[in-house]
């Protein structure tokens, strides 16, 4: 599964293609994500801008006409995140893939460390943290080793990939939680990964998103769509080579229970965690293994063994 890797970058197309999907945003948060993509320190030659207009009411063109050739826009009927995403990977001419949500940006300075790292070390991904969340960096190590040792981060803004890694992979249209799918399986392909630790990125939480947005049935479907997916990775991890099956079934284990506090802060009552229990019960999901991976996710595994522990959970996270 792991690709074929390269040890230096190759120069004859753009180093960097940045994927922007759009859909309804503001001209001037569209025109702030591209400047903080024109303010890295890349020559023209070494990058792509794709924004991917995904059917918004008014032409995202309209408001990218000062750029000229330096931005390329693609307007299609509107299909999801997803759809936009893929069809950026789908033009995509770069060595390496950086996905930027078109109300977001790039930190320059911060950025311009990852892109020197880039340069040098030639990783199949290169991971960075969001404005705020920065940490020490660590060794280069291949994605199984960086999965089974550490907490994934799945956001698919949150990195640099290389182009030649994808093959068919490719986001899961008509979801949410679609980085959650892709992300793992991405870094299981990945021969070497640089955790820079730098904060690179700046996330723009705006009301109305997929983790702010409250109405029941939008809430019903976010954790519908989680449940699939840990479904999904579950039933992967049995077709795997042993150290990648168990690296795929940390993130499971870590990902259900995301999924169960999900439930139990979105949901008004203890029924809707009584009644997933049971489901990832039938599945082998529930209880969970009880691994040190992080202090927390173990006192939550032990504290979540029992009916009397769920509801315990469910009454502290429901009044703090």
């Amino acid at each position: 599964m792991h690709a074929q890797h390269h040890p230096t970058v190759e120069r004859r197309e753009p180093l960097i293609t940045f994927v922007v999907p759009c859909y309804n945003l503001p001209g001037e948060w569209i025109c702030a994500c591209i400047d903080s993509i024109l303010a890295l320190p890349l020559k023209r030659e070494e990058r792509q801008v794709l924004v991917i207009d995904d059917g918004s009411e008014t032409p995202v063109s309209e408001c990218l006409s000062g750029y000229g050739d330096e931005v390329q826009c693609v307007r299609q009927p509107n299909g999801g995140l997803s759809a936009a995403r893929n069809t950026g990977m789908d033009r995509a001419s770069g060595t390496y893939i950086q996905f930027v949500d078109g109300d977001d940006e790039l930190l320059p300075s911060a950025y311009a460390q990852c892109i020197r790292m880039l340069k040098s070390d030639a990783p199949d991904m290169l991971l960075f943290r969001f404005q705020g969340q920065g940490t020490a960096s660590l060794p280069v190590m291949d994605g199984t080793a960086y999965m089974r040792r550490y907490n994934l981060r799945a956001s698919a803004c949150a990195y640099l990939f290389r182009r030649s890694l994808l093959g068919n992979l490719r986001f899961i249209q008509g979801i949410l939680h679609e980085d959650e799918a892709f992300t793992p399986q991405l870094m299981l392909r990945a021969d070497s990964v640089l955790d820079t630790g730098c904060a690179a990125y700046a996330y723009h939480r705006r009301s109305g998103s997929i983790t702010t947005h409250k109405d029941p049935a939008h809430v019903h479907r976010r954790l519908a769509d989680k449940e699939a997916v840990v479904m999904m990775l579950d039933k992967l991890t049995q077709h795997l080579p042993l150290q990648q099956s168990q690296a795929l079934r940390r993130r499971v284990s870590q990902l259900t229970m995301d999924l169960m506090l999900d439930t139990i802060r979105l949901t008004s009552s203890a029924h809707p965690l009584l009644q997933l229990v049971q489901r990832l019960r039938n599945n082998g999901l529930y209880p969970l293994p009880p691994y040190h991976y992080t202090p927390a996710y173990f006192l939550f595994s032990q504290l979540s063994s029992s009916r009397i522990g769920l509801l315990f959970l469910r009454c502290l996270f429901t009044l703090f």
